[in-house]
């Protein structure tokens, strides 16, 4: 959403990315699952720290990793008027 208000930009910060949803993939076991952002697209997303497929013993603590070609992502920048 584009918001528009009249004044004199003084000041911006950086463009950042936030992840509005994320596809995990175990690196072990190659599980995959997707998450998405609690509280819309500024909210966070808890990764999981164990693998939800068919042995999550076998692949050990914090097995996933992101896969970011598959995420969607949204750009946050803040002005000063």
């Amino acid at each position: 959403k584009l918001l528009k208000c009249p004044g004199i930009v003084i000041s911006t910060s950086p463009v950042r990315s936030r992840a509005t949803s994320v596809l995990l993939r175990c690196s072990r076991c190659l599980h995959s699952q997707t998450l998405t952002a609690e509280g819309g697209p500024f909210g966070s997303i808890a990764l999981p720290r164990r693998c939800a497929g068919p042995d999550p013993a076998s692949c050990g603590p914090a097995p996933y990793g992101v896969v970011t070609d598959e995420c969607h992502f949204v750009d946050r920048q803040t002005l000063k008027l």
